[in-house]
């Protein structure tokens, strides 16, 4: 599967690469020039690190069980706030106010960013 992406390969050569990086004055900065030099690249490394801050807080994730198989704007939900954080830290949906009551339900005005 290909997307006709215009980026050729490098191919690295790892005893001048071990080498190299055996005698380098700064290792992190001899690391970094070996990775590929494509906005994309650097965009991947941001999100990567953003999702495992978020893996690593505490109770982010922790929401109760849904009153049903489903639900629908409106309804009853226990865990709407912790929800709305959810979706706000995944950057899903816009964060509350900080002068907003805590949703109860699934309201329809939730916005997305």
């Amino acid at each position: 599967m290909g997307h006709d992406l215009s980026v050729g390969r490098i191919k690295l050569d790892i005893p001048t690469t071990l080498a190299h990086l055996s005698t380098a004055v700064n290792v992190v900065v001899a690391v970094d020039a070996l990775e590929p030099q494509f906005s994309h690249y650097a965009l991947l490394k941001k999100q990567l690190s953003h999702y495992r801050a978020l893996a690593s807080e505490e109770g982010l994730t922790d929401l109760p069980a849904l009153p049903a198989k489903s639900l629908k704007p409106g309804d009853d939900y226990a865990g709407s706030a912790k929800l709305l954080h959810l979706l706000a830290a995944l950057g899903d949906a816009a964060p509350p106010a900080p002068d907003a009551p805590p949703p109860q339900s699934l309201a329809p005005g939730w916005s997305t960013p």
